[in-house]
């Protein structure tokens, strides 16, 4: 029999009770296998005295509560005072006192404890629960996303209060990382090099419990810093005989990354190769210009991303080139075709020259004459009565805007098939309304002709009249007067062709111009009179 028990290394029950009976008890704590036990004591004993006030029972009690008023103490067993037993991180559970009514002399106690011996533990003592999990996955385009998690439940095993979060915390740090100590089975692990992104840190107080959760991006296909990925388009160019392909990509960077080490990687990238490979097995053909149409590079500091883009062709236009793009529209009830070309004007001259090539190309290309062939297809193919109808050389409206900047001009114009206007108009419409000459009569009742009306030809006819409205825009090189002059000019001729007879008169004439110089608008409108053969129009 063990002659004394200390906790804390105070003989708590000497003077209040013979020294307690020792139950012994073992749970196994498993993670896979067993990880260690759990030790549960019970002290068993009784509070014993003679000629005791109720006073010196609950004195006694309270001494005995106070003696085991700490967690996380030594409890040592010493039998004939050599020590026998010594268990560290002991835990009170239970103090309990069974009902009774302090007159017999005596009360009996049951004291729960519980620890777990560092001896049984097959990992690192300290910690429950403990979780050191990969998770692999390989999406289509070959990246693996890898979650590495740790997480255990701490367990204290000096006076430290905080001692078992730091137990927790050291096991679950000292495993955190990724050093190639997992392999999956079914991915391809030539160049898993993991690219670490994020880290995620939980704690629980309550319980102790501590998790890291780690995210990693892997390439099976290449190495190097951040993870490259690039897609390309191919467009055949049917319309204008000019092929197309584009390549979009990102590096996507490490957590250790630098901006730096992704500019490395992106220049050691030889976009054009993925390209041509594309290329030639689409169209069996090498002739790639290996100059890039346009070039994009964007870094983002923030969130460590390099993304750019390119666009390379076949076309034989050189190093400043105009790409158009050309459209038309058909009124079925007019017959009026409209036909529209806009497009880019680049370069990749050196920066010293490229603005002044692009402008030089952008003012003297003709527009007109790049749409008049699609123009004459398009007539033929959908509209071959109007053949004869030619496209208007001067513009419904056009369009330019500069970008010194990104080195583009854009440009663009609408033409239609409408009558050509007059010299020094870009736009020119009139109407005309024509009353011809009728003879006058005059009708009188008949007396006692009982309704009877008597009809005599007065001898004479009335004025024929011409109406004439023209409006007009003059064109680039001239003004708003000499759109009034051609107006005035074009009223001559319409009434030269539509009225006839003697003693032809201007009876009224109104002439407009827009408020604005910069329309370079203008009307006419007059009205004449003629006396002329009947219905001679």
């Amino acid at each position: 029999m063990a002659n004394t028990i200390k906790y804390n290394n105070v003989d708590v029950f000497s003077g209040i009770c013979p020294t307690p009976l020792i139950g012994r008890s073992f749970e196994p704590v498993l993670v896979g296998e067993r990880w260690t036990s759990k030790e549960v004591i019970t002290l068993t004993s009784t509070i014993t005295g003679r000629c005791l006030a109720y006073t010196d029972y609950l004195s006694l009690q309270q001494q005995l509560l106070s003696g085991f008023r700490k967690d996380f103490q030594t409890l040592d067993i010493f039998e004939n005072n050599s020590l026998i037993l010594s268990l560290s991180g002991i835990k009170v559970n239970n103090i309990s006192f069974p009902e009774n009514r302090y007159a017999y002399g005596y009360i009996p106690f049951v004291i729960s404890l519980e620890c777990y011996p560092s001896g049984y533990f097959s990992g690192t003592f300290g910690i429950l629960e403990p979780r050191d999990e990969f998770s692999f996955q390989e999406s289509e385009n070959g990246v693996v996303n890898i979650t590495h998690t740790v997480s255990c439940r701490g367990i204290q095993t000096s006076n430290n209060q905080s001692d078992s979060l730091a137990n927790a915390k050291a096991w679950v740090q000292a495993r955190t990382g990724y050093s190639g100590q997992v392999f999956p089975a079914f991915i391809s692990t030539i160049n898993l090099n993991p690219c670490y992104q994020t880290v995620a840190e939980s704690v629980d107080r309550i319980n102790n419990a501590y998790e890291v959760k780690e995210s990693y991006l892997a390439d099976i296909y290449s190495s190097g810093a951040g993870i490259l990925r690039y897609t390309t388009d191919f467009s055949s160019g049917i319309i204008d005989g000019i092929s197309r392909i584009s390549l979009k990509g990102e590096i996507n960077g490490c957590k250790s990354n630098t901006i730096a080490q992704l500019r490395s990687r992106y220049s050691n990238f030889s976009g054009f190769n993925e390209v041509l490979n594309v290329f030639k097995k689409i169209t069996n053909r090498t002739d790639l210009n290996p100059i890039p149409k346009t070039k994009t590079v964007a870094e983002d500091f923030t969130n460590l991303n390099l993304s750019f883009s390119f666009l390379w062709d076949d076309s034989q236009l050189g190093l400043t080139w105009f790409d158009p793009t050309i459209s038309f529209e058909y009124n079925f009830e007019t017959d009026v075709i409209s036909a529209s070309i806009d497009g880019v004007i680049g370069s990749i001259e050196p920066i010293e020259v490229r603005w002044q090539k692009i402008n030089d190309l952008a003012n003297n290309i003709d527009l007109y004459s790049m749409i008049v062939p699609y123009y004459t297809e398009f007539v033929n193919r959908n509209a071959p009565h109007l053949s004869g109808f030619l496209l208007n050389p001067n513009p419904i409206s056009s369009r330019r805007s500069e970008s010194e900047f990104s080195s583009q001009i854009a440009i663009g114009a609408t033409y239609s098939n409408s009558n050509i206007p007059p010299f020094g108009l870009r736009e020119f419409d009139y109407s005309i309304n024509v009353v011809p000459a009728i003879k006058k009569y005059s009708a009188n009742p008949i007396l006692n002709g009982e309704g009877a009306y008597d009809i005599r030809d007065l001898g004479f006819n009335n004025r024929a009249v011409c109406s004439i409205n023209l409006q007009g825009i003059a064109d680039d090189t001239h003004s708003q007067n000499d759109a009034l002059a051609i107006l005035k000019q074009q009223a001559f001729r319409l009434r030269g062709k539509y009225i006839s007879g003697t003693q032809i008169h201007l009876n009224d004439q109104r002439v407009s111009i827009g408020n604005s110089s910069f329309s370079k608008a203008a009307s006419v409108e007059a009205q004449y009179t003629s006396y002329s053969n009947l219905f001679n129009f």
